[in-house]
């Protein structure tokens, strides 16, 4: 009984961490459509250019406010780099509005770190500029989330595991990427592309899987609402395919659950963890038509797995000036 006990509460646990993998998951790509009254998302940086946005993030579990923070952030233009470039996203003054908290937990470990990754003239993101310190700053971030976690009695008997579930997470540098620069991702979600007046752009492809072994098939819809001289307004909506996503999230995570099992543990099944999965996205960017840099930017991404759905809600609106 004992172990069944732990096994259902991994479960739940399990089933919470895969929400927030699938949550990271960096869905924007570059794609091209050509006709008549289209015009293009190119993005004009320029060295030592750099704007700054105000960011609110909102996450709920099964409805009620699990997190809600408030920051700024600033993505800056390094130097040119290849064909493309080398940017800069950096997070300041992070305040969590919800839940109240002990001021002694406030401290953000990723506040005022530099984050710099390589993006092509296109707007194609070609990964992070130095994995390896990203990489020791995230294992000392984990290991600090552990050492919290740990003061509760009640997640003794799952540390074993969940420690040597987020060791490999923490290891993957495709994970570790997806992670960083899943705000980046967002915030330039629209450039790079070409669009037509009165015709929605359509994406049918993939997106890399949490871990980066495989693919997630998506559908996903750019409408212009309004476009003119100055800026580009465009709304966003993306679903995936449900049950190839579980197979291919299953078949990849799995092999992690399976070596963390300790001996007698009953053995924890990714196709239960991922029972009546669900996830779609939907969003608004405005964005100046002529440098095609972000004016405002918000997304909902919605996942449910089992019993549990999570729903996270960003907006970025560009500080004047």
């Amino acid at each position: 009984m004992f172990c069944r006990a732990v096994t259902m509460s991994l479960l739940s646990s399990t089933r919470r961490a895969l929400l927030g993998l699938v949550a990271g998951l960096p869905i924007f790509r570059v794609a091209q459509a050509h006709g008549p009254d289209a015009f293009t998302l190119t993005p004009q940086f320029q060295a030592g250019q750099g704007h700054e946005y105000m960011m609110t993030t909102l996450q709920r579990r099964q409805g009620a406010v699990s997190r809600h923070a408030r920051s700024r952030v600033r993505l800056e233009v390094v130097a040119p780099h290849g064909d493309g470039w080398r940017l800069r996203w950096m997070e300041m003054d992070s305040e969590l509005l919800e839940p109240p908290v002990p001021s002694s937990a406030l401290a953000d470990p990723w506040d005022r770190v530099a984050i710099d990754f390589f993006i092509s003239a296109q707007g194609d993101f070609h990964g992070l500029a130095d994995p390896e310190a990203m990489r020791a700053r995230m294992e000392a971030t984990v290991e600090g989330q552990l050492a919290q976690m740990a003061l509760d009695p009640g997640n003794a008997p799952q540390m074993p595991q969940i420690r040597a579930a987020m060791r490999q997470f923490v290891d993957n540098p495709d994970f570790l990427g997806q992670q960083l620069l899943k705000q980046p991702k967002l915030l330039l979600g629209a450039v790079g592309r070409d669009y037509r007046v009165g015709e929605p752009l359509e994406l049918r492809g993939g997106v890399p899987s949490p871990l980066g072994t495989g693919e997630i098939p998506m559908l996903a819809r750019f409408n212009v609402r309004s476009a003119d001289a100055r800026r580009v307004s465009l709304g966003w909506l993306m679903v995936v395919d449900r049950q190839s996503t579980a197979r291919t999230l299953a078949a990849e995570l799995q092999p992690i659950m399976d070596a963390a099992q300790t001996e007698g543990q009953e053995a924890l099944q990714m196709d239960a963890a991922l029972a009546g999965f669900d996830f779609d996205e939907r969003g608004d960017y405005v964005v100046d038509a002529e440098t095609a840099w972000p004016l405002q930017v918000s997304s909902e991404r919605r996942s449910a797995a089992g019993d549990l759905e999570r729903v996270d809600s960003v907006e970025l609106v560009r500080v004047p000036g």
